[in-house]
């Protein structure tokens, strides 16, 4: 088993969650689906937060520590970047708080999820396939 095999599966349960939230953004069909969306999302936001804290605690130290000079700094990099994003997407949560601000607002609330969750997709795609392949090199 590689040693970011469990980050991976985390990553692919984000994955799969997004895309049923992003499957019920149906501009026609926003009203009826809103308190299933709001759930998906706090959920969602959980297990984000969750997936961060363990890379943070026991990946990312790790990393650091290794000879690698490549991988140490690659890996300050992405720990750097997911800074942003992670401001990013608590910003998107800060917007959407409860129902009504979605209701209320289904056009802009339906545009900022596709992008932050683009910005999400994109972002776990670069770690699967340069962060976590570099570790998996050089971790045993």
């Amino acid at each position: 088993m590689a040693r970011t095999d469990n980050f991976r599966k985390q990553h692919d349960d984000l994955l799969a969650q997004a895309t049923e939230i992003l499957n019920l953004t149906n501009r026609s069909e926003i009203n009826e689906n809103v308190d299933t969306l709001r759930r998906l999302i706090a959920r969602l936001a959980g297990k984000l937060k969750l997936h961060l804290a363990i890379e943070d605690d026991s990946l990312y130290p790790e990393l650091y520590k290794q000879p690698d000079k490549e991988l140490q700094d690659t890996a300050m990099r992405f720990n750097k970047e997911m800074g942003g994003i992670n401001t990013e997407f608590q910003s998107y949560l800060d917007n959407w708080p409860i129902s009504m601000a979605i209701t209320n607002d289904p056009d802009n609330f339906i545009k900022e999820t596709k992008s932050i969750f683009g910005v999400l997709a994109e972002r776990i795609n670069k770690e699967n396939t340069v962060l976590y392949n570099m570790a998996d090199r050089n971790l045993s």
